[in-house]
């Protein structure tokens, strides 16, 4: 039978082995004094960080700091419950509290701690270590504080400082941090759990990796004025955090010349936000990702510099878009794919709106050797087009959606005929491919000229005023110049015709059209030519007006009636062809909206 688990009592040195023989330092003398009263151990005038480790007033023994955190002893004295203060001290020894159990804070400020302190696993009430210097980092993983944790102020660590899967029940701020590690990671807060907010602010600065991967954060996360300056890799590391307020990557608003900076890429990966993501005055130099990232409420991208190697928005989805031009301008490469907003609120137009999807829109396709045919050639995602006019509609901007539904049908049908001239390959499949996109395109000239593809069916009103103007304007200078007959042969059998074709025989200037109207009776009672009628008539299919049938351009009369004459069928095709194809568009045989 296996015995009932028990207890087992943690070994506590009193107080004269803590001494160890050695008398108290000055500041050791203050502390043993002053933790009683929950007061901060303090020596006038050496209240600074230390410079070294020479000072014998400022040492304080780490064991001794262990006692006053785990209670003291009978023998000795016992700690305010509000913890244990020092400052100006440096700490002779590794502070070791691991695993260790108290309801304790334990506060240290300008202090110098020259081995890695060691909280793995610790059960803290909360630690403060403001202006302190840590050149060996601490290993705070798993720390768990039912305080805030603060690594601030002038706070300096010259190795990685390890807060993986820690619990802090409180606030996380590093704002005026320097964390110095120059590989690896600068900051570890992997798989941490924060009851508030994480401050990066205030000049802080990290030379390596700040990775809050899978970490919680109940608060915000505040990074204004930050610089991570990580030379490789990733500088700020956000995959698949959850963060219960806003992010802020912003300039000091107190210091615009200081931007938030960020030299390697910056990840939020699959990060939720519940709040904004605010990008506003921001350096960023390799790029930011935000793939399936979800944004509660607004990402704001203003303001934003940098060489901004890439912006990756594939499958994210923000409540609202708020950008302006020139924060787009310069990316070297830009992912939209899966890109959804609900709205969008900025200065930019509609034209510079389908030029920022232009920026997206075309890339390369990496194929495997042997790939099918189908995926050969440059890529096109028609999704964040579709995305932006659905936008523009539920704003009630509808010539703007669809312009850029217009220029999405432009992209995907060339890159439907690059794809088909990329699949050559000597065969004549692939030769004949190539063949029917060349044919293709000049039907598709014609459907985006005529009706916008569908989207912009107006445009045929457009093209057909152009093309009776054009057709009125050629019959108004033909019949000026007398180049038109009478399309009747009652007329063109009278005496009175062939009497002004004689009269023009015989050295008439005039024109017989103009000899006839002049001189014959009936004349007057025939069909009056109207330009612009005529125009009309020639469009218009079924020679609803008169005009043709009445009159004819005449191809022996000069170069005017022969253009006008052979014109005609130019005018009368397109005429049927936009007559069709506007049928065909308002009654949805063409043209889908989406």
């Amino acid at each position: 039978m296996i015995g009932r688990m028990t207890s087992i009592e943690i070994y506590r040195p009193g107080i004269a082995e803590v001494k160890g023989g050695k008398e108290w330092s000055a500041l050791e003398a203050d502390l043993l004094a002053e933790c009683r009263l929950g007061r901060m151990a303090v020596l006038p005038s050496k209240e600074e960080l230390p410079p070294d480790c020479s000072d014998p007033d400022r040492r304080v023994r780490a064991g001794l700091i262990r006692y006053l955190m785990l209670g003291g002893c009978e023998d000795g004295p016992r700690p305010h419950p509000t913890g244990v203060w020092i400052r100006g001290g440096w700490i002779d020894g590794v502070l070791d509290l691991e695993s260790c159990k108290t309801p304790l804070d334990l506060g240290l400020e300008n202090c110098r701690l020259p081995e890695r302190a060691n909280l793995h696993a610790a059960r803290i009430g909360a630690l403060y270590l403001p202006g302190c210097a840590a050149p060996q980092g601490l290993d705070l993983q798993r720390l768990t504080t039912r305080g805030d944790v603060h690594l601030r102020e002038g706070f300096k660590a010259g190795a990685g400082m390890d807060l993986a899967a820690a619990r802090i029940g409180g606030q996380f701020s590093c704002a005026g941090g320097a964390f110095e590690a120059s590989e690896g990671e600068a900051l570890n807060c992997n798989g941490a759990q924060i009851g508030a907010s994480v401050f990066l602010c205030d000049k802080f600065r990290a030379m390596a990796e700040v990775n809050f991967g899978r970490a919680e954060i109940g608060g915000q996360l505040n990074c204004t004025g930050g610089a991570f300056e990580a030379a490789e890799g990733r500088a700020l590391n956000c995959d698949a955090a959850r963060i219960g307020a806003d992010v802020i990557l912003r300039a000091d608003p107190e210091h615009p010349d200081k931007p938030f900076l960020a030299v390697g890429r910056v990840n939020f990966t699959r990060a939720d936000v519940v709040g904004v993501l605010l990008v506003n005055g921001a350096e960023i130099k390799a790029g930011i990702t935000f793939h399936s990232a979800r944004i509660g409420h607004g990402l704001f991208w203003k303001k934003v510099t940098g060489a901004r190697e890439l912006i990756d928005l594939t499958e994210a989805r923000v409540r609202s878009l708020h950008d302006d031009r020139a924060s787009w301008e310069g990316v070297g490469r830009l992912i939209l794919d899966g890109f959804r907003y609900d709205r969008i609120d900025g200065s930019m137009s509609v034209a510079e709106r389908i030029a920022w999807l232009g920026r997206a829109a075309h890339r390369p396709r990496v194929c495997a050797p042997g790939a099918p045919d189908h995926l050969k050639g440059p890529d096109f995602d028609p999704q964040p087009h579709v995305q932006l006019a659905t936008v523009l509609r539920a704003q009630g901007n509808r010539d703007g959606a669809a312009r850029v539904l217009v220029d999405r049908e432009t992209r995907q049908r060339r890159a439907s005929r690059l794809r088909a001239h990329a699949r050559l390959d000597g065969t004549w499949r692939t030769a004949w491919q190539s063949l029917q996109a060349n044919l293709k395109a000049p039907v598709d000239f014609l459907f985006w000229l005529l009706a916008g593809y569908g989207h912009r069916p107006a445009r045929a009103l457009g093209v057909s005023l152009v093309l009776v103007l054009l057709a009125s304007g050629l019959a108004h200078f033909t019949y000026a110049a007398g180049q038109f007959a009478p399309n009747s042969d009652v007329v063109l059998t009278s005496a009175d015709w062939l009497g002004a074709v004689a009269a023009h025989a015989a050295g008439d200037a005039r024109m017989p059209v103009q000899i006839w109207q002049e001189t014959s009776p009936t004349a007057q009672d025939y069909e009056t030519f109207q330009p612009l009628l005529y125009g009309l008539d020639l469009f218009i299919p079924l020679d609803a007006l008169g005009q043709e049938e009445a009159w004819r351009p005449s191809t022996e009369r000069g170069v005017l009636g022969e253009v006008a004459f052979y014109s005609r069928w130019f005018f009368q095709g397109a005429g049927w062809i936009i007559t069709a194809l506007a049928a065909a568009v308002l009654t949805g045989l063409v043209g889908r909206r989406d």
